[in-house]
């Protein structure tokens, strides 16, 4: 079931996808990684997808993945993932995600984003999960 977020829930999901995704066998750098590109893609769904969106959480074939949707405009026409000039005020978010994260979008018709991180879980789940 996905978890609904919005701007006062960012630290809670931040804290939710690193307690939950422990299981998985990502640990140390690229726990940290993976929370800080959850982290830009959910603050993007609240800064730009109606102020909320909503974050799926799981694991499977030695990936970890998290699915964040919001029901926003969409992405503007011809958007690019990449660096914003040293001198805008923002526009890193997408940037430093796929720097963390294999990324996949899919823009909702007529509104909403929907991106899915995935990172690969080298040591598999702990024993007896």
């Amino acid at each position: 079931m996905p978890l609904a977020f919005d701007r006062s829930g960012l630290s809670m999901l931040r804290e939710v996808t690193a307690t939950q995704v422990r299981g998985c066998g990502l640990v140390s750098h690229g726990l940290d990684r993976f929370i800080v590109g959850v982290n830009e893609v959910a603050t993007n769904a609240v800064l730009h997808g109606a102020g909320r969106g909503w974050l799926r959480l799981w694991c499977a074939e030695g990936c970890l993945f998290a699915e964040i949707s919001d029901d926003g405009v969409g992405l503007p026409a011809g958007f690019v993932i990449g660096p914003a000039a040293v001198s805008a005020p923002g526009g890193r978010g997408m940037w430093l995600a796929s720097q963390c994260c294999d990324l996949t979008i899919r823009a909702g018709v007529p509104t909403g984003t929907t991106v899915e991180l995935r990172v690969a879980c080298p040591d598999g789940p702990p024993p007896g999960r």
